[in-house]
């Protein structure tokens, strides 16, 4: 079984997006970008393995 361990903050924050992209891939760096040329607030996540 392949597993994947994730670093989480303890810290509490509020973030207001419009769009929020899990990947930061070829298809969610281009998705993201594509939304934010638009003028959408965009956070973009990704795991760093």
């Amino acid at each position: 079984m392949n597993t994947k361990t994730f670093q989480v903050s303890t810290a509490q924050s509020v973030i207001t997006t419009d769009v929020l992209v899990l990947g930061g891939g070829p298809a969610g760096s281009w998705a993201a970008l594509s939304a934010a040329k638009q003028g959408a607030r965009v956070v973009l996540g990704s795991v760093i393995s």
